[in-house]
C-alpha cells in the first residue's frame, strides 16, 4: 500500500517527535522529555489546530506499538 505525500509527510514528522522525545528522555529523563512533550504538542495544536494534533499524537501511537 502507498502513501500520499501527506500520509508520508505525517509518518515522517511523527517518527522525528518520537526521536526527539527519546533523546531527551535519555539524557533528560521521563519527566523532563514528558513535560518538552506537553509544551510541543500544545504549540502544534495553537499553530495547525486541534485536529491536526490528534492526527500527529495518533500517528506517534502507530508508530510506537508497531515498534515494541
Amino acid at each position: 500500500m502507498e502513501m500520499t505525500t501527506e500520509e508520508y509527510r505525517l509518518h515522517c514528522e511523527a517518527k522525528a517527535w518520537i526521536r526527539m522525545f527519546n533523546d531527551i528522555k535519555a539524557t533528560k529523563g521521563l519527566e523532563a522529555a514528558s513535560g518538552w512533550w506537553g509544551r510541543t504538542i500544545s504549540s502544534i495544536e495553537k499553530k495547525r489546530g486541534k485536529d491536526s494534533a490528534e492526527q500527529l499524537r495518533r500517528k506517534m501511537n502507530e508508530l510506537r506499538s508497531i515498534h515494541r
